[in-house]
């Protein structure tokens, strides 16, 4: 009785288990994971941040856009962003070209430069599938973080 007991017990470990590591970076690592490759095709984005000035004042913005990603370590895109408060100059699509590397457990790095010379670096999760991102701006100042879906 106590050995199938013991043995009810582990199978359901097992069935409650096995799915949630399947979930692991490491688990998606093992069944093929992510290379540059997992992202192509065009993702649009929309977020909410803010960035914190000099004086410590929180600055409240928000952009939309589309990345058209290459599959070989390549972005380009535009975005249009606004910002609540002070003077502004007219909200307008803003070109961009960027980098990224996606390493086997789908953790992407993105470095993107816009016209204005404006740097922006990101630290993003995808799956192996590749059909979306997870990202936060990793910037001094800013606090953002979004979500991408590839249409």
């Amino acid at each position: 009785m106590l050995a199938n007991l013991l043995n009810r017990a582990y199978a359901a470990a097992v069935i409650v288990g096995a799915p949630l590591l399947a979930l692991s970076p490491s688990a998606a690592a093992g069944n093929g994971g992510c290379e540059t490759g997992t992202l192509v095709g065009v993702y649009s984005y929309s977020y909410t941040g803010f960035s914190i000035s000099a004086n410590h004042a929180q600055i409240p913005f928000a952009v939309a856009g589309l990345g058209s990603y290459d599959g070989q370590g390549h972005v380009t895109g535009a975005s249009t962003s606004t910002t609540i408060g002070g003077k502004q100059a007219k909200a307008r699509a803003v070109p961009y070209t960027g980098t990224y590397t996606v390493t086997p457990d789908c953790r992407v790095l993105e470095r993107d430069t816009d016209v204005t010379g404006a740097v922006y670096n990101y630290s993003e999760y995808t799956g192996p599938n590749g059909t979306s991102l997870t990202f936060v701006e990793t910037d001094a100042n800013i606090v953002v973080t979004g979500t991408e879906t590839r249409d």
